[in-house]
């Protein structure tokens, strides 16, 4: 069993030629609805790809949280324990212009997700998920609590970005909660801010960052690099996978790509697979998940592995 424990809600994915100007419109090429939320999105992914999966999270009981549940159940996720809040389902309008994303958040009921809403003696399973972590405003406090109830398990943590700005006096909270998980799996640009650094990196200033945060305690450091692959790393060794090539007229929508990601990392990780092993049935997952919109192109574990066995 996998655990997901973060957010939940509605992606409206928005293509669009040009932002608008302040006080001006512009003509939308269409409106996609789907579920969104890293947590969420991590769940569905693990449940496609054969795995057993539950979602801990929050929602309003509202129409956006009634689809996002029932689509999730009819995908073979557990919800059962997913908090039904007074408030609204968050939502996230994603502006896509070719391969640009822009994201517009109302958090909702995402950020009234406390640790008094999760029942830590419910967290069954091998290894739980924590996405998300500057969305979830109260939440932010009780990490320590929650993570020292899992210590047991397997902890993956991804923080996502901050639009607070990776203010110092934050990352140094979140530092001592990194230190807690056994993978992490941030993007670069994420990587690279929480450390407090900015700017292109070269290549050993790249390794130089992954051996930093193994140096916090991590068992392993996946960074994301979107077409250009990633890094990642055990201690043993560095790894840099590059990303599966998917044609430009093939490609839909990136959004949820890393949390795919994750997924199929974390699958495979449960498998008792290698490093280069995960990374690959990963990024083969996430390439798959782009050539679609939504949740519809998230793929199975079968589909993934004939991509693999098509792509050597």
């Amino acid at each position: 069993m996998i655990v997901a424990v973060g957010d939940m809600n509605v992606d409206l994915i928005v293509p669009i030629e040009e932002m608008p100007r302040r006080g001006e419109q512009v003509l939308a090429g269409g409106i996609q609805v789907h579920g969104g939320g890293c947590a969420a999105n991590f769940a569905l992914a693990c449940a496609r790809l054969g795995a057993k999966s539950k979602l801990l999270a929050k929602v309003g009981d509202d129409i956006f949280g009634n689809h996002v549940l029932n689509t999730l159940k009819a995908e073979g996720v557990d919800v059962n324990d997913v908090v039904l809040g007074s408030g609204n389902t968050g939502a996230t309008v994603a502006l896509i212009q070719g391969f640009d994303r822009s994201f517009i958040t109302y958090p909702g009921e995402n950020a009234n997700l406390s640790i008094d809403d999760i029942n830590l003696d419910r967290l069954e399973g091998d290894l739980v998920h924590l996405p998300s972590f500057f969305l979830l405003k109260s939440l932010e406090s009780g990490y320590p609590e929650l993570m020292e109830k899992i210590s047991s398990k397997i902890i993956t943590f991804d923080t996502g970005f901050d639009p607070g700005g990776f203010k110092s006096e934050r990352m140094e909270y979140l530092k001592s909660i990194i230190k807690r998980a056994d993978i992490f799996f941030p993007n670069l640009t994420e990587a690279k801010r929480i450390m407090g650094l900015k700017g292109k990196l070269s290549r050993k200033e790249q390794f130089a960052l992954v051996k930093k945060y193994l140096a916090c305690g991590l068992e392993i450091i996946v960074i994301k690099k979107g077409e250009k692959g990633c890094i990642a790393s055990d201690g043993r060794e560095i790894l840099e996978i590059p990303a599966f090539d998917v044609k430009i007229e093939d490609i839909k929508d990136t959004t949820g790509a890393g949390d795919v990601f994750n997924a199929g990392f974390a699958v495979s990780y449960l498998e008792g697979k290698s490093l280069e092993e995960c990374c690959r049935f990963a990024s083969a997952a996430a390439a798959i998940s782009i050539t679609g919109e939504g949740w519809t192109s998230y793929p199975t574990g079968k589909e993934v592995r004939e991509f693999l066995v098509s792509h050597q």
